[in-house]
């Protein structure tokens, strides 16, 4: 119950409240019998606090010798009605309504440490929010890094690639290039922010299931997983992603909590706003969004406004995308990615008339998946050629897409098992520079998400998650699973990122369910400062 407490300051007023109606001479008795009796617990079965308390509670601390009483003792009118109460009495009753607060006496202790995790909480977000300042994307503009921001360049006259990627990092990078030059103060400031989001949007979504100090906790893991720093020295969309993943998952816990329309129109804003900026962020949209609205009231209002914030986004990119590709593709052209996929080659080289020449090879099968313990890489060889012609639309592309496909000879399960390893263990490329310490400890620290996830799965199977908790292992697993057996592109250990994030809040939620009896009533904590409302909770 003790690590349940909202906050451990109520636990401090607890003592100066019930010290307060009491004259000098008890306080310090009371105090004397503290200091006495400080680290040994209290009764851990007291009920919660109440008006009056009970002698009963009295025995059953240890070596306790002071008197007990025959029924309840009103407290707050303690000094005015039982003046004539010895002073071991006023103590007895002090320290039974204290009993029913197990390790008060540790609060002290407990909130020095809430202040050492607020503290090192906010050193992490400082520092990430200066880390565009010492490693600046713009140093590295190259490849990925350099489309992207050719991309939000020509914004409005969009080429291949402007609408194969999806729209919103697009725009998020053409409106800081509005606001500044290049190697800008102000573009650089706008990345450390995003970089800042990231654990605070986690800290957010855990305080909405967790205690404060959990949740700051979990806070600042997230914060200094190098994983998700490196990847803020490069303009990629993940930089986006990951905090528009942990606001969603956050403003999803609150809209679950408060029920409103107001509250589910944020939620499905952020996850539309997360899909449009890369594409694994749909399935946890549907699952996250589709749970609010089965057990949620309103509906019809919800499902309107959805469908609307949805068209808003939807028609603007899917009309850009039909004027240069000749068909509607609201989240961008996915079809080159699996025809390079289907081809079993190394290489990709494609026409596209108008569109330009280009020329692909995947990080996967160039940075070794097992460095630096082998260097083993795919040994698929050759280019595959491809010629798409614009005018045809989707047709010439689904066109190439089957002859592609019929004349591979690339073996189906070997592909599965390549891409399998890619996921699990692949190098998180652009961020994987062994030249700087935070691309450095990024593929050095690769190896613990595996592990991550099975610890995940582990959780869930034990019935550590409790209600709306479930969301983060079924969108970490389920995601995972997803990347496992999908066809439609080569696997990057980059793709992973933002289901890495999900996964290490699972975690997280399930490390604090180690704590947690079984078969009892589970808190919902919020970030208000309260607790939801707890509801029974059926275990094996």
């Amino acid at each position: 119950m003790s690590d349940e407490l909202e906050d451990d300051a109520k636990a401090i007023a607890v003592l100066m409240s019930a010290l307060k109606p009491l004259d000098q001479e008890s306080r310090v008795h009371v105090l004397e019998f503290v200091i006495k009796r400080l680290g040994v617990p209290l009764n851990a079965e007291a009920p919660a606090p109440a008006r009056t308390a009970s002698a009963a509670v009295i025995p059953t601390l240890p070596n306790c010798s002071l008197p007990a009483h025959s029924g309840a003792i009103d407290i707050p009118r303690f000094p005015a009605e039982k003046e004539s109460q010895a002073v071991d009495e006023k103590a007895a009753v002090t320290v039974c309504y204290l009993g029913a607060f197990p390790g008060v006496f540790r609060a002290a202790e407990r909130l020095r440490r809430d202040t050492a995790l607020q503290l090192g909480f906010g050193a992490a977000i400082v520092l990430r929010l200066l880390f565009p300042f010492a490693d600046s994307p713009f140093t590295h503009m190259y490849s990925d890094p350099a489309r992207h921001w050719d991309n939000a360049l020509n914004f409005f006259r969009p080429g291949l690639m402007g609408v194969s990627d999806p729209i919103l990092y697009q725009l998020w990078l053409y409106l800081l290039q509005q606001f500044g030059e290049q190697n800008s103060p102000v573009i650089l400031t706008a990345t450390g922010v995003l970089c800042a989001m990231m654990p605070y949007g986690w800290y957010r979504a855990l305080r909405e299931l967790l205690p404060r100090r959990w949740a700051l906790g979990g806070g600042l893991v997230m914060a200094v997983v190098p994983s998700f720093l490196s990847i803020y020295a490069y303009f990629m969309n993940e930089t986006l992603l990951l905090p528009l993943t942990g606001l969603a998952f956050w403003l999803t816990f609150r809209a679950q909590r408060k029920r409103s329309v107001a509250a589910f129109t944020w939620a499905s804003a952020f996850w539309l706003a997360a899909s449009f900026t890369r594409i694994v962020a749909i399935p946890m949209a549907i699952v996250c969004l589709a749970t609010l609205w089965l057990w949620q009231p309103h509906k019809f209002q919800k499902a309107l406004i959805c469908i609307v914030l949805f068209c808003t986004l939807a028609i603007p990119a899917g009309v850009r995308a039909t004027e240069t590709l000749g068909y509607f593709a609201p989240f961008g052209n996915l079809y080159y990615n699996v025809i390079y996929r289907k081809s079993g080659m190394r290489l990709l080289d494609m026409e596209v008339g108008p569109l330009g020449h280009w020329y692909f090879g995947s990080p996967s099968y160039f940075n070794p998946t097992y460095y630096p313990f082998s260097d083993w890489t795919t040994d698929r060889s050759g280019t595959v050629f491809i010629t798409i012609d614009p005018a045809e639309g989707r047709a010439s592309w689904i066109g190439e897409e089957t002859r592609v496909s019929n004349e591979s000879k690339f073996s189906t399960f070997r592909d599965f098992m390549e891409n399998l390893q890619f996921l699990c263990f692949g190098q998180q490329w652009p961020d994987n520079d062994l030249n700087t310490l935070s691309g450095l400890l990024n593929v050095w620290t690769r190896w613990i998400w595996l592990p991550l996830y099975l610890a995940v799965a582990y959780g869930a199977a034990g019935g550590r998650f409790r209600g709306h908790e479930w969301l983060l292992p079924i969108c970490a697993l389920g995601m995972f699973l997803l990347l496992v057996v999908q066809n439609s592109g080569i696997m990057e250990g980059r793709y992973r990122k933002p289901i890495d994030a999900v996964a290490l809040a699972a975690g997280i939620v399930a490390l604090y369910g180690t704590r947690r009896p079984r078969g009892v009533i589970a808190p919902q904590f919020h970030a208000e400062g309260g607790m939801g409302e707890a509801h029974p909770v059926q275990t094996s």
